[in-house]
């Protein structure tokens, strides 16, 4: 599949996918048909570990019972499933910043369970979409922080990881969550249309500025 292959034309030995997840049927298919160098990270963003544990189980069961699962990367916190949170504000924010559009529900939980876990200071990303496509997102695990974003086969590319954030969209939501925020007084009143429109030209010249590998994807994850 084309995660597999886009791993093999970076020549990277390993490849790690982090899924946001509610009921984690995008990561578990995923998990069902990745090569073994993919590693499949679902991040509950709904309810905990234990939930999305339980719905991963109840549909394999239903679907074949592989007994393939992703790994589980919880979230350094989650607030309730659709509740604003200065903090989810703050990673959309963050991760905008190096250019990753993200929705303002799933998005946020995901993206801290990534930084947490791996960090960012090697993160590029751009959105590369062909319409009405979503972008992979890709951090180089290497230790080598040069500007070169040439493609290098050599044997000492082969020994590095990298780590894919799936970008699942969600992003004609935004605008009505903002408004969740205004309300909430985490926005200044009638500041949501300028805050997106801010972010969003941060993030397409963040976009413009960083290595970039873009293939095409999911346009839901559950």
């Amino acid at each position: 599949m084309e995660i597999g292959s886009f791993r093999e034309r970076h020549s990277w030995r390993s490849l790690d996918v982090v899924v946001p997840s509610g009921t984690g049927t995008t990561a578990l298919f995923l998990a069902r048909h990745v090569p073994p160098a993919v590693r499949i990270h679902a991040v509950p963003c709904v309810g905990g570990d234990a939930f999305l544990r339980v719905q991963m189980e109840d549909l394999d069961g239903v679907s074949g019972g592989s007994g393939l699962f992703p790994k589980i990367l919880t979230a350094p916190f989650a607030p309730p499933f659709g509740a604003p949170d200065a903090r989810l504000l703050s990673a959309w924010k963050d991760a905008a910043s190096i250019g990753i559009y993200l929705d303002l529900v799933y998005g946020p939980i995901a993206w801290n369970a990534l930084v947490s876990r791996w960090g960012t200071a090697q993160f590029g990303a751009v959105d590369g979409r062909r319409e009405g496509e979503e972008a992979i997102n890709s951090e180089d695990t290497s230790e080598d922080t040069s500007e070169d974003t040439s493609e290098d086969t050599s044997e000492e590319r082969r020994s590095e990881g990298a780590v894919v954030y799936l970008n699942c969209g969600g992003h004609e939501g935004i605008q009505s969550q903002l408004i969740r925020y205004e309300r909430l007084g985490i926005v200044r009143r009638g500041g949501s249309t300028q805050l997106l429109e801010e972010v969003q030209r941060q993030c397409a010249q963040a976009a413009e500025e960083s290595p970039t590998w873009s293939i095409r994807q999911t346009q839901t994850c559950g």
